[in-house]
């Protein structure tokens, strides 16, 4: 299971230190997304045997 949050109030700077801290936390690949109103910018972090980049990519290609 990965962990997804996303909210307009993450600030940009700080998701990817949070995202590292959830990891710590719950031992889940996480994603955390500043949502804005026409872009969005996120930062993932993972565990070791788990690749948030294959993820994703099957997550597009799922799509097309």
């Amino acid at each position: 299971k990965v962990i997804v949050l996303d909210s307009p109030d993450f600030p940009a700077g700080i998701v990817g230190l949070v995202a590292a801290k959830i990891v710590e936390e719950f031992a889940r690949p996480t994603l955390l997304i500043e949502r804005g109103e026409t872009v969005s910018r996120g930062s993932g972090r993972s565990v070791p045997d788990f690749s948030i980049i294959d993820a994703l990519k099957m997550c597009i290609r799922d799509r097309i």
